[in-house]
């Protein structure tokens, strides 16, 4: 096990406004500009659920040009833009917005602002879309993100030296700690192509041959071209498919270790809520996922099955101590109302 940074406490402090006062101005109208195709992402959904504790919040789905006229639209009767990812949305979303006498904040996650050509991933590998998210993050009245890791990766695709540091955050009542641990080993992520290498899903299920006294479990979407190229899978591997909150929350509680052995990470959510849960993470030193795991993580060489399952079994042995040492990690520096201070505070300066 190796060690790593602990995000510091201290960095990058939250400039106050209202709340500094003892009093936090309630009203004011956001829009939230999203690229989620069908229900909102987790963490998507979590930012509206804060922000409607302080604003009338709409949201709406960008998914490409054919949306330009309802984003106007939706721009024109709000104060303040949030975009979620410095995707196309926020790219048009800077365009018009100033139009209108309208703010921008700009939320980068991930993807967005990361190069992988190895791995074919990361939107600043097309010229084009590199230029439009380079725009929308220099012209956007504040950038948060969502890690160091990515924090870094915003500056250096936009020149800007102001990016605020927000990690994600949890709401540990949500997630409680599993009591009765099994033999499991879970990873979650649609099991698509890309998500073979980027995510690792591939390396995790040839893992599962060097430990076959564990379940290898993995929650997500199969697509059928993904799970043809796996090939024959172990016996001790089961891929769940989509499941409703609620039954993640429940395998999470009886899995021993939470793998994410993946090639980049912008932050980890579903590591993180793991953790809540009492999973011991075994993952890459890749991306935020250091910051995520830090010092309770058990590491492993990103593509390599055989130092996977070692880590796995290296982390079931370490037992109920380091089970209640992930719980801990997250609900000590990745509160949830952490969050919600951070992202109503950014909201309420630029409005």
């Amino acid at each position: 096990m190796l060690g790593a940074t602990e995000p510091d406490e201290g960095a990058n402090p939250i400039q106050r406004t209202v709340s500094d006062r003892g009093s936090r101005s309630v009203g004011g109208r956001v829009l939230v500009v999203h690229i989620s195709g069908g229900d909102l992402s987790s963490f998507v959904r979590r930012d509206a659920d804060i922000l409607r504790s302080s604003f009338s919040v709409t949201t709406l789905s960008f998914r490409g040009k054919f949306d330009i006229f309802s984003l106007a639209r939706a721009v024109s009767q709000t104060d303040v833009v949030v975009c979620w990812f410095a995707w196309d949305n926020a790219f048009w979303s800077s365009l018009v917005a100033p139009i209108l006498g309208r703010r921008v904040v700009v939320i980068a996650g991930g993807f967005d602002v990361v190069s992988f050509p190895e791995i074919g991933y990361g939107n600043l590998l097309h010229a084009g879309s590199a230029r439009r998210t380079r725009f929308a993050l220099r012209r956007a009245d504040l950038v948060l993100a969502v890690s160091k890791s990515i924090c870094k990766d915003a500056q250096l695709a936009s020149g800007r030296d102001d990016i605020r540091l927000v990690y994600h955050g949890f709401d540990e009542t949500e997630f409680p700690l599993g009591e009765d641990k099994k033999r499991i080993a879970l990873t979650v992520g649609d099991v698509t192509e890309s998500n073979l290498t980027r995510k690792g899903l591939k390396c995790f299920v040839d893992a599962a041959r060097h430990a076959p006294d564990v379940r290898f479990l993995v929650v997500g979407r199969s697509d059928k071209k993904a799970v043809d190229l796996l090939g024959s899978l172990p016996k001790n591997v089961s891929l769940l498919g989509r499941l409703s909150d609620a039954d993640v929350r429940s395998v999470m509680k009886e899995s021993q270790v939470y793998v994410q052995v993946s090639a980049h990470e912008g932050f980890g959510c579903s590591l993180a809520e793991a953790m809540l849960c009492g999973c011991i993470p075994v993952v890459t030193d890749r991306g935020a996922l250091p910051e995520v795991a830090g010092e309770t993580g058990f590491y492993v060489k990103y593509g390599d099955p055989h130092d996977t399952a070692s880590g796995i079994l290296e982390a079931i042995q370490a037992g109920e101590s380091s089970s209640r040492a992930a719980r801990a990690r997250i609900s000590r520096l990745f509160p949830l109302g952490k969050r919600k201070e951070a992202v109503i505070d950014a909201v309420l300066e630029v409005m």
